[in-house]
């Protein structure tokens, strides 16, 4: 099993294979391409320093199962496309402000429908594209 499988999965339940999130790694098509991911990840930090504790935010609600409260949401401010979604939890919220870069949105969504399970973190995920684990 790879490290991604191992990280990355289909729903219990699912008559699919549990697959890659990337590209390079996945024969069916993955999500996300590696180099794009590490380049687009650079460029947010140059640009929107916050959205990168939102992204890792995505990823902590992701591993912990929560729900989104609703689909996640395209809007464009700025002139850049970003995803609104919103996690419960209790009686509280998450409100998150994710930049929409390749795959992010296919990523929340396939989240949002349970063909996504996340057992490991955003530092891991960027860890794997560049290949150091």
């Amino acid at each position: 099993m790879s490290i991604l499988d191992e990280i990355f999965g289909t729903a219990p339940g699912a008559e699919t294979e549990m697959i890659s999130l990337f590209k390079e790694d996945n024969v069916y098509g993955g999500i996300f391409e590696k180099a794009q991911l590490i380049s687009d990840i650079r460029a947010m930090k140059l640009k929107h320093p916050a959205q990168l504790q939102h992204m890792k935010r995505l990823f902590e609600n992701c591993m912990l199962k929560r729900k989104l409260t609703r689909q996640p949401v395209v809007t464009h401010e700025d002139g850049e496309a970003v995803i609104w979604c919103r996690f419960a939890f209790g009686n509280s919220t998450d409100n998150l402000r994710i930049a929409n870069i390749n795959g992010m949105f296919e990523f929340i969504n396939g989240y949002a429908l349970g063909n996504i399970i996340v057992t490991k973190s955003f530092a891991d995920l960027l860890r794997t594209a560049a290949g150091e684990i």
